[in-house]
């Protein structure tokens, strides 16, 4: 719990660090508002969010033609915050660029006195996360608990630097540290690849067809039970004409009894062996013999099958441009470490590191913990005991 806590602290300083630029540059007197005061943006400024591939030139260009100048751009790369002269419904300017994702004013989400919580700073942390998880915030209620995640973090970094606690030799130390990371990612990210050409493409495509094949794939249903005669009792029942779906929620052990023993679309490579080589030898509609795995015996039901495809270079021409892409970056910031070596003098010492202890399943100790994170424990309690 203490170091929970002192974890906490420590966070809020490294996202306050990251952000305080934002924000301090979003101070205005005065912010303002649109359609009877129900939507507030900070004066004269514009949200840019630009596809990967439109060049530096491109937009320097569109931003000349607008008047705007670049006030911050985020560590992902494509999202800026401009100063513009002109009114911010020139928006509409920047969304008719085809390499323009959107563009919008400055909205405030949060005020604290004379700070702001924006969509500059709601943007820039979901592109932080993968695209996977970015999802989630298409929904209302997700962003709303960003939104105040981000409050939580304002408030209690301001509360942390009034007691001072960046002066704390460990908080510097874990400030230091993030910052380092953060320059070392922004800096890789800035190492350009090159553009990539069609024939580059269709000549990759052509190299390495094999991996964009679709493999055999089936859909169906599975049981899990205990043991061998209760898999077989089962199997009786199922050949006497019972429904396996209900079967699966009745008496399955495996987390997909709920709905039925239903699993999705799977190919070849990721069952374990002994089940896909039963499944994928069934025909459809069909119900194997039991199956003996660790975990008790499985009943495999095949609903329906795909033959193995070739994918067409148009389907996966996306996909194609991305891993050369990636092959492309690997190696140029292989080359520019290559190059930072001879530059810094970096030198390895790879025989010291067998003197590098490592502690495996050692529990922590509270009470080793320095001094100043009961400090720290304080200072969250009179944080959050302060009127906001």
């Amino acid at each position: 719990m203490v170091k929970h806590l002192f974890n906490i602290v420590v966070l809020t300083f490294i996202v306050f660090l990251s952000r305080g630029q934002a924000f301090s540059a979003g101070q205005t007197e005065t912010s303002a508002t649109q359609a009877g005061g129900r939507q507030i943006y900070v004066p004269n400024e514009l949200i840019v969010k630009t596809i990967p591939d439109m060049s530096a030139s491109e937009f320097a260009s569109i931003n000349k033609a607008n008047g705007a100048t670049v006030i911050e751009e985020s560590s992902i790369l494509g999202l800026y915050r401009l100063k513009i002269t002109k009114p911010v419904e020139n928006a509409v300017l920047y969304q008719s660029n085809p390499a323009v994702e959107f563009a919008k004013p400055n909205y405030i989400f949060a005020e604290m006195d004379e700070n702001y919580i924006t969509l500059y700073d709601l943007e820039s942390t979901i592109l932080r996360f993968v695209p996977l998880l970015r999802q989630r915030y298409t929904q209302p209620q997700f962003k709303e608990d960003l939104l105040n995640s981000l409050l939580k973090d304002k408030l209690y970094s301001r509360a942390a630097r009034e007691e001072n606690l960046q002066s704390i030799p460990e908080v510097q130390k874990e400030i230091d540290a993030a910052v380092e990371r953060t320059l070392a990612k922004v800096y890789e990210k800035r190492i350009p690849a090159g553009s990539i050409s069609e024939k580059e493409m269709l000549s990759y495509y052509e190299k390495n067809i094999d991996q964009f094949k679709i493999p055999e794939q089936i859909r169906g249903r599975n049981i899990l039970v205990k043991n061998k005669a209760e898999a077989e009792e089962l199997l009786k029942l199922l050949k006497d004409g019972a429904d396996f779906g209900k079967l699966a929620i009745e008496r399955s052990i495996d987390p997909t009894g709920k709905q039925g023993g239903i699993f999705g679309w799977i190919g070849k490579g990721r069952m374990p062996p002994a089940i896909e080589k039963a499944a994928f030898a069934l025909e459809e509609g069909k119900v194997s013999e039991a199956i003996a795995m660790p975990t008790g015996y499985f009943l495999i039901k095949v609903e329906e099958k795909k033959a193995s495809r070739q994918l067409p270079f148009s389907e996966v021409k996306d996909k194609v441009k991305n891993q050369l892409k990636s092959e492309k970056q690997k190696n140029v910031v292989e080359k520019k470490m290559k190059e930072l070596k001879e530059k810094y003098h970096a030198k390895l010492h790879l025989e010291f590191l067998s003197e590098v202890p490592v502690s495996v399943g050692e529990k922590s100790d509270p009470t080793k913990d320095m001094d100043s994170v009961k400090m720290l424990q304080e200072v969250i309690k009179k944080a959050l005991e302060r009127p906001h």
